[in-house]
């Protein structure tokens, strides 16, 4: 039954034009489109082939964007309006009652290697700064390192044990100058913002990095602080996950839905120079929700499973260039991935080419063949374009009027 569906969702769109090869002025992009599937490997390279037919020679540059699978709002999930931005640095972001927002999934790193349990845990107090083992883009910088704090928030930017009176500030991004402690740090990821207390009360805080590309604090079973001889409400766990694209994800695992004293609670990001931020809750306590998710980053940031090398060049006239796409299954769940490489090339004039890349890990894959013929005498058409939606995937019939596609089956 899962392939059989996947055929009904798979429509084909021929063109009938030899002459369309997505071809702009006098530059070429071959092939128009990949599928990545995982087969016992954790990394997989394609190569994309940039020829320039013309004499002058032209600059170019790649990006990703995410994409989205076509087919019906139950599909793909509601869009609401459950987002912001973008902003100056074109960051978004997105929470987990959208449709397009990465999916919650929980990662307990108690269970990993080399994890680090932060000793010496007081009320209000800041640890730091750890070592990221990669370099992360945050509103136009780059940092190495992160410093935590007790009360749910970090900052790449080392703070000292102050009692940030957070209620007081209103949305971010925001800065008191004259009174240090009343004002939100410089980049300051507000993933929980509470009076937290797991220095009298109860909570653990923990820290891992992979060293190559992901980053994660989890804050585990936090208790509010509260007057002595007044009882624990009930208690609250989160993780920050940073990946070196940029992407950042907030992931709640516990809300302390039925705490009586629980005080004021942000959610939110702000930059270094405290100018530009977001702010997602402000003492909005029916926001939090447990497996809930928010995500943060620039456009780049949202595909971390793909890179290109190089991401920019020039092409000498009658020269091609070869660009490799690296798909990275090795923190890749069960599902399809699909995303766009875009292409931008400065050939007389700025044109763009978008090239779809879709990745199957663990996903059964198919092989879809066929023949494109003159309807009028039953020839062969060389050249015709084949786009098979919903993912715009491209190939082109070759003289015997034949083409054939890999295609992942989708549920």
């Amino acid at each position: 039954m899962r392939v059989l569906k996947s055929i009904l969702i798979l429509t084909v769109v021929v063109f009938l034009c030899g002459w369309l090869n997505f071809s702009y002025a006098e530059t070429t992009v071959s092939p128009l489109g990949f599928t990545n599937v995982n087969d016992e490997q954790d990394v997989i390279e394609t190569i994309l082939t940039l020829t320039n037919n013309g004499e002058n020679a032209v600059d170019y540059s790649v990006n990703v964007r995410a994409a989205e699978w076509g087919g019906n709002d139950e599909e793909r999930g509601p869009l609401r309006d459950e987002r912001g931005g973008p902003d100056d640095f074109e960051n978004v972001w997105v929470d987990h009652r959208e449709g397009d927002c990465p999916a919650y999934n929980w990662i307990d790193i108690t269970e990993l290697e080399d994890t680090q349990h932060i000793e010496d845990v007081l009320d209000d107090s800041f640890h730091g700064m750890y070592d990221l083992g990669f370099e992360f883009p945050y509103y136009g910088e780059v940092y190495n390192e992160i410093g935590l704090h007790a009360n749910g928030w970090c900052s790449f930017i080392e703070r000292f044990q102050i009692i940030f009176h957070y209620p007081a500030w209103g949305p971010l991004p925001n800065d008191q100058p004259d009174d240090i402690a009343s004002s939100p740090p410089p980049t300051l990821m507000a993933v929980m913002y509470q009076d937290l207390d797991p220095g009298t009360r109860t909570g653990e805080i923990y820290y891992w990095t992979d060293g190559r590309s992901t980053a994660i604090i989890t804050w585990d079973d936090m208790a509010h602080w509260q007057d002595e001889g007044q009882e624990d409400g009930e208690h609250w766990t989160f993780q920050i996950i940073l990946n070196r694209s940029g992407l950042i994800k907030y992931q709640y695992a516990q809300i302390g839905d039925d705490d009586p004293n629980r005080p004021s609670v942000m959610v939110g990001m702000q930059n270094e120079a405290r100018d530009t931020g977001f702010t997602m809750c402000n003492d909005d306590f029916e926001y939090l929700e447990a497996e809930g998710v928010v995500a943060f980053g620039p456009p780049d940031a949202w595909v971390p499973w793909l890179a290109f090398d190089p991401a920019d060049g020039e092409i000498e006239g009658g020269e091609s260039a070869e660009v490799t796409a690296t798909v990275n299954f090795e923190d890749l769940e069960e599902g399809v991935y699909l995303a766009e490489m875009i292409v931008t090339v400065d050939d007389d004039g700025i044109q763009e080419f978008v090239v779809p890349i879709i990745a199957s890990m663990d996903y059964p894959v198919g092989d879809v063949e066929g023949t494109i013929t003159d309807e009028a005498n039953g020839d062969a058409v060389e050249g015709a374009s084949i786009v098979f939606n919903p993912s715009g995937l491209t190939r082109f019939s070759d003289e015997e009027g034949g083409s054939s596609l890999e295609i992942i089956c989708r549920e």
